[in-house]
């Protein structure tokens, strides 16, 4: 049983990074998790878009800065940030909720989670900047006609079912030895 920590619905949105319907059957078929990652770059499929035309000036600050990774760091930054000013606002947080749905209506909701990342991304969506608002998360999937049992499974109770068997296993390996 695996996780996947920090991706989300390539159906959604077409980043290499987020899985395919397969690839999320294959992860429910061996009882494992897609926790949803909220970086607008991975979920939102208009700022995808946007990074794929960005893809050749990010290619091009890895070229330069090959040895130099704080530089390459302070560049990618700052057409990130350009990229943003251009935008008309952020990205709304409804695209975590789709994609946590859409994973619910392919497979169930015993296979995702939150894969936040709110440590290691330039932005988040509106209304989700830290992990004080979880809430409005919970709030939505209720409003939506999730069950209790959902939510609780998508907030860590299905991560935590994947880590209880991880740790099962290990026992039967270690009683073996």
């Amino acid at each position: 049983t695996i996780i996947a920590s920090h991706s989300s619905v390539r159906a959604i949105a077409d980043h290499p990074r987020n899985m395919s319907n397969r690839m999320i059957k294959a992860l429910a078929k061996n009882g494992g998790v897609l926790q949803i990652n909220f970086y607008p770059g991975y979920i939102d499929p208009e700022i995808v878009k946007q990074g794929k035309e960005l893809r050749p000036k990010l290619d091009e600050i890895a070229e330069k800065f090959a040895d130099e990774p704080e530089k390459a760091s302070a560049a990618r930054r700052e057409v990130y940030r350009e990229m943003r000013e251009q935008r008309e606002g952020g990205s709304p947080a409804t695209w975590v909720i789709e994609h946590i749905e859409h994973v619910i209506e392919l497979v169930g909701p015993e296979y995702v989670g939150l894969g936040a990342d709110w440590d290691g991304v330039p932005e988040m969506p509106e209304g989700l900047d830290d992990v004080s608002r979880v809430g409005w998360i919970t709030e939505e999937l209720l409003r939506r006609g999730h069950s209790e049992e959902t939510v609780k499974g998508v907030l860590g109770g299905n991560l935590l079912r994947v880590m209880e068997e991880v740790e099962a296993v290990a026992a039967e390996n270690a009683a073996e030895v």
